[in-house]
């Protein structure tokens, strides 16, 4: 009893810990544009991602410039917030592509298509430029743009596997949503603008490093999962590893998430909820994040101009923040 009252007390900390968190400029601007003009998520989700991005953020970035890099890194994550709606909320795949080009000057976005959401899509496009300024004032931008540009796509490639699942849920198995949607995290991407930061930091290292980040994103996509599952089966967003599994095990028939994603009365999603519980399947993942965590922590390769061991610590915390802030992002 008193192991769960210490727990209640730390997620307790936690969650008023986020919701104390102030949000710097630029980012406070772009949070009151998107209450005013989109207002989908919680306010808290911003400064959810604001408060973990420093446990996860390379320790090669200097001391003095950590709260500017994470402020960047939630700026960039609003980006594909607002792509991953379109995905997976409004099932809009022409604004979805049209949004996916924005980044990219290389390809057109068409914010004036007639099946389009165009006052969105503007304020994507504001929010983008904001991250690209940002991006452009860093000090080895053009060293490593080409590898951010790569990890931006395969968190757009994710998204764009989401809506293929969500529309054609029968395509759905748990092996590809490990494979792709981790990149959903923009974890990899993240960790390139900690590298445009980091003076110091060796470019021969690189392969370390992304290794350690891309298996880092692997346990945050998990402990994503079992933080918002219940809440996604409200939404009608069924692409998650809980919900493979129980497809897998019988525990949720097409017709039943049919009837779900549709919000028929005869369907309670509580009564799911419960069900997935009972048959322990939170609990998998909770416990394969568990070994992926003890596997990683015994293979992390060394580095002399990153400290990766702290990075997979901050991983760890992370998953803390997630499961503390249950219900609230």
């Amino acid at each position: 009893m008193a192991n769960n009252q210490e727990m209640a007390l730390d997620s307790q900390r936690i969650v008023t810990e986020v919701q104390n968190q102030t949000l710097d400029p630029p980012l406070d601007r772009l949070v009151e544009e998107y209450n005013d003009r989109i207002g989908i998520r919680d306010e808290y989700l911003w400064k959810w991602l604001a408060r973990s991005f420093p446990f996860v953020t390379l320790d090669s970035v200097p001391d003095e410039r950590v709260d500017h890099v994470c402020t960047h890194k939630t700026i960039l994550s609003m980006y594909v917030t607002l792509v991953d709606d379109l995905a997976d909320n409004f099932r809009d795949a022409e604004s979805f592509r049209e949004a996916s080009k924005i980044p990219f000057e290389q390809e057109y976005a068409d914010f004036e298509r007639d099946d389009v959401r165009t006052d969105y899509l503007k304020f994507l496009q504001e929010v983008w430029d904001t991250t690209e300024s940002l991006l452009e004032a860093t000090e080895r931008e053009s060293e490593f743009r080409p590898f951010f540009e790569f990890d931006l796509r395969q968190s757009l490639n994710a998204m764009d596997y989401e809506r293929l699942a969500n529309d054609n849920p029968e395509m759905m198995n748990t092996a590809e949503m490990m494979q792709y949607t981790p990149h959903n995290m923009v974890m990899l991407a993240a960790a390139d603008i900690d590298l445009m930061n980091s003076p110091s930091v060796d470019r021969d290292e690189l392969s370390q490093i992304r290794e350690s980040v891309y298996r880092g994103q692997q346990l945050v996509r998990i402990s994503n999962w079992t933080s918002t599952w219940e809440r996604e089966i409200a939404e009608g967003d069924f692409t998650s590893a809980i919900f493979t599994k129980a497809i897998a095990r019988g525990l949720l028939s097409m017709e039943e998430l049919e009837g779900l994603r549709e919000g028929e009365d005869s369907l309670d999603p509580e009564l799911f909820a419960s069900r997935f519980k009972q048959h322990g399947l939170e609990s998998e993942l909770l416990d394969q994040w568990d070994l992926k965590y003890s596997t990683l922590r015994s293979e992390v390769p060394d580095a002399d101009s990153v400290d990766l061991k702290d990075f997979i610590d901050g991983v760890e915390t992370v998953r803390k923040y997630h499961m503390a802030s249950k219900g609230y992002k």
